[in-house]
C-alpha cells in the first residue's frame, strides 16, 4: 500500500536496474511469488538485492542505504555498484552507510566517522561502475 497503484512496467524496471530481474524470473511464479514464499527460495543476499529493488521502485531522488552490502557475495557486490553508479548518473543522491569498504567504488565523496562525529570529508573521483546489463 506504500507504494499506490503499482505499474508492472516499472517494477520489471526497477528489477532491471538492481539486477534481479532474471533472479525472479527463475522463482516459481516469477513476479507472482510472494514476498513470504520467496524467503524460502533466496539467500540473504539475494533478499538483500530485491530490497533494493524495492528501494528504487518510485525513482528517489535521495536514497539511504544503510550496509546494503553486509550480505552480499561478490557478484551482488558488483551488481550493487553497478546500481548505485547508475543511480547516480539518473540523478539521485545515494547515501550509504557501510563498515565494508568495497562500496566505496561507487563513492564521490566520502564522509568518515569516529566515535560519532565526523572525522573526515574527502571528495573522490572514482569512476563511476559500468554500466549495469540487461537482466540480472
Amino acid at each position: 500500500a506504500a507504494f499506490g497503484t503499482l505499474d508492472p512496467q516499472q517494477i520489471v524496471e526497477a528489477a532491471r536496474l538492481a539486477e534481479v530481474h532474471d533472479l525472479i524470473l527463475r522463482l516459481p511464479k516469477g513476479y507472482e511469488t510472494e514476498a513470504g514464499q520467496a524467503g524460502q527460495y533466496l539467500s540473504g543476499g539475494q533478499r538483500q538485492r530485491l530490497g533494493i529493488a524495492r528501494a528504487i521502485y518510485n525513482r528517489p531522488k535521495i536514497l539511504v542505504m544503510d550496509e546494503p552490502n553486509a550480505s552480499l557475495d561478490d557478484v551482488g557486490e558488483a551488481a550493487l555498484l553497478r546500481t548505485v553508479g547508475n543511480l547516480r548518473d539518473r540523478g539521485s543522491t545515494i547515501i550509504i552507510v557501510a563498515h565494508r569498504g568495497t562500496i566505496m567504488g561507487a563513492a564521490n565523496r566520502l564522509i568518515l566517522m569516529q566515535a560519532g562525529k565526523i572525522a573526515g570529508i574527502k571528495d573522490v573521483n572514482i569512476a563511476a561502475p559500468e554500466a549495469a546489463p540487461a537482466g540480472e
